[in-house]
């Protein structure tokens, strides 16, 4: 697992060759309020998406989504 920050990133983790999950600060939003993004980019799971208010919400749920992923089980549940 190989963990790194980029700019608006809040946190980004590889699991493995193919799959990522990166939390961000949107440069938009969709609906007020909802300024961060957690998403997973490849695998079973790919294009999984969830919505957070706060900086410490998004944290959270991507600490949630990688542990989630890395148990094998799927991460909406």
């Amino acid at each position: 697992m190989i963990k790194k920050k980029l700019d608006r990133h809040v946190d980004l983790t590889t699991l493995d060759d193919d799959v990522q999950v990166s939390t961000i600060l949107l440069p938009f939003c969709f609906d007020p309020g909802e300024e961060y993004e957690t998403m997973v980019f490849g695998g079973k799971y790919d294009n999984y998406c969830w919505r957070h208010h706060t900086q410490e919400e998004a944290a959270a749920e991507h600490a949630r989504v990688v542990a989630a992923l890395q148990e094998g089980t799927n991460p909406d549940a």
